[in-house]
């Protein structure tokens, strides 16, 4: 098949709290171009959004949340960006060119890109057409290429490398109020909010 009669799907399983004929307006109003109507959406209680985003059926029992076994052996690696402004059209050529270099295995619609090289080139290629000053990235998505506290001791100079890419300016307050509450820095991963000394 040729590139001509190529297309790509795109597919996007999103949260919004709130009635789904809310959304539709918000949706119409914004994004008219992607016609979403009331059977693309289903409506749930928070709890059953959890569930469905852990891969549980909506309507399952809550109990199933605390079953720590993981129930598939997926992974992915995930890198995100903020687009500021519209990308130019020579930006969205590059962008098809390059997602013709994945093949098909690489690609899995719900599950991020498998080829980490591949994805790493594409993070690159995408700099000059989001957000710059700090380049922003989102904190649902971490990723440990911005940086990782190892063993948890991390300086304030190492966390500020991801923490205002998450954050932006809020990072510096964020660490005052750790720094106020967690002093012995109990609640910590490999991306956290660093402490400083009083």
């Amino acid at each position: 098949m040729g590139r001509a009669n190529t297309t790509i799907n795109a597919s996007f399983q999103t949260l919004y709290l709130g009635k789904s004929k809310d959304l539709l307006n918000v949706l119409k109003q914004s994004f008219p171009e992607l016609g979403i109507k009331s059977s693309d959406c289903a409506e749930m209680s928070w709890i059953q959004s959890a569930l469905f985003f852990a891969d549980f059926p909506p309507n399952g029992p809550v109990s199933l949340l605390l079953n720590r076994t993981q129930i598939t052996t997926r992974f992915f690696k995930a890198k995100s960006d903020f687009v500021t402004e519209p990308i130019s059209e020579t930006g969205l050529k590059g962008i098809w060119n390059r997602l013709y270099e994945a093949e098909e295995p690489h690609i899995y619609a719900t599950f991020g890109f498998v080829d980490i090289n591949w994805m790493r080139r594409f993070y690159r290629y995408m700099a000059p057409y989001v957000s710059k000053s700090p380049r922003a990235a989102y904190i649902n998505y971490r990723d440990l290429d911005l940086g990782q506290s190892r063993n948890s001791t991390a300086s304030y100079a190492q966390a500020r490398a991801w923490g205002v890419k998450y954050f932006n300016k809020t990072f510096e307050r964020l660490v005052q109020v750790k720094s106020k509450f967690d002093p012995d820095n109990f609640f910590r991963n490999e991306q956290s909010i660093p402490v400083v000394p009083a």
